[in-house]
């Protein structure tokens, strides 16, 4: 039953997303005159008329279609997202970006059982894009391991907030941040760090 329940949330998904592209594409070019028989298209009253109502319905499609993008968390703008975090419950702060607050409600949307390596990775992927961490599951320690990279390092409180969520009670979560180590200095010449204190050197992300 649960399947089945899925498939047809998956099916109605495709639905509304092409429903969505063939709307969109509709209104592109469309005059409301243009649905005039020829005859009347010529009158002079006709197309005043028609000029005249043309924003006024242009104005309702692109209030339509903004209610169909809500729909969408990828095409949703803010009110829209302002729905989304409401019914999930996510409280964002007021110095995130739109895409932060896309990435978290995305994230959420994800969570599904079984919280399996994969699906876990999958969730991370959301919140602090591919490549943003390093995540190592030490099973004998009964440890999950994570590492979030400097430039990804906004994301920090909604990768907590996700990982209190999914790992299971009886392991711990070990978050931090990814900081520059020795190694990753190395390279660079002294002079070229000259004037940049230990601490910039250490939490900053290199150019």
């Amino acid at each position: 039953m649960w399947a089945i329940r899925r498939l047809t949330a998956y099916r109605e998904t495709k639905r509304l997303g092409r429903m969505r592209y063939r709307c969109g594409v509709m209104w592109l070019d469309r005059k409301l005159i243009d649905y005039l028989p020829p005859v009347l298209q010529q009158t002079r009253e006709m197309q005043a008329v028609m000029e005249g109502e043309q924003p006024a319905v242009a104005g309702l499609w692109d209030a339509w279609k903004t209610v169909l993008d809500a729909l969408f968390v990828r095409y949703a703008n803010e009110q829209g997202l302002a729905r989304w975090e409401r019914m999930l419950g996510i409280r964002p702060r007021g110095t995130d970006s739109m895409e932060v607050r896309r990435a978290a409600v995305l994230a959420r949307l994800n969570e599904q059982l079984p919280f399996t390596e994969r699906t876990l990775r999958l969730m991370l992927d959301g919140v602090c894009g591919p490549g943003g961490y390093t995540l190592e599951i030490i099973y004998r320690e009964y440890r999950v391991f994570v590492r979030v990279h400097l430039w990804e390092k906004r994301a920090m409180d909604e990768a907590a907030a996700l990982l209190g969520r999914v790992v299971p009670a009886n392991m711990v979560i070990d978050l931090g941040l990814r900081y520059n180590t020795h190694r990753m200095l190395r390279p660079r010449l002294h002079r070229m760090l000259r004037g940049t204190t230990h601490r910039a050197l250490r939490e900053e992300v290199l150019a």
